[in-house]
């Protein structure tokens, strides 16, 4: 995982040394959108859960998986989380995931 430096959500990875991903169906680009902008990483009105970190996952996902960070890699002005994946599922497969490739959100070919 890539994050900008010296953000809130980089301070708080170097803090726990975890990190959970949830894996969006494409009909969940609202969360998407909510989480990729500057401001407060906010899940207090959302259906979630936690795996072996405590880190939260987002129930409605399609998948996630559960980590834990084992190297930190300088990247220009981001950091590179490197995790080991402790817990994961996918459920959902007839939803097709929610990509975003190349500054744009898009989809697999059928």
């Amino acid at each position: 995982m890539a994050v900008v430096r010296d953000t809130s959500t980089d301070g708080y990875l170097k803090a726990s040394r975890c990190f959970a991903v949830s894996i969006l169906a494409a009909d969940q680009r609202d969360l998407s959108t909510r989480f990729s902008g500057p401001g407060p990483r906010d899940f207090a009105d959302l259906n979630v859960k936690t795996a072996v970190t405590g880190c939260p996952i987002l129930v409605d996902a399609i998948g996630w998986v559960d980590c834990r960070v084992i190297e930190i890699h300088s990247g220009g002005d981001h950091e590179i989380y490197l995790g080991e994946i402790l817990a994961g599922d996918a459920h959902d497969h007839e939803k097709k995931p929610l990509l975003f490739y190349g500054g744009k959100y898009s989809q697999l070919a059928e």
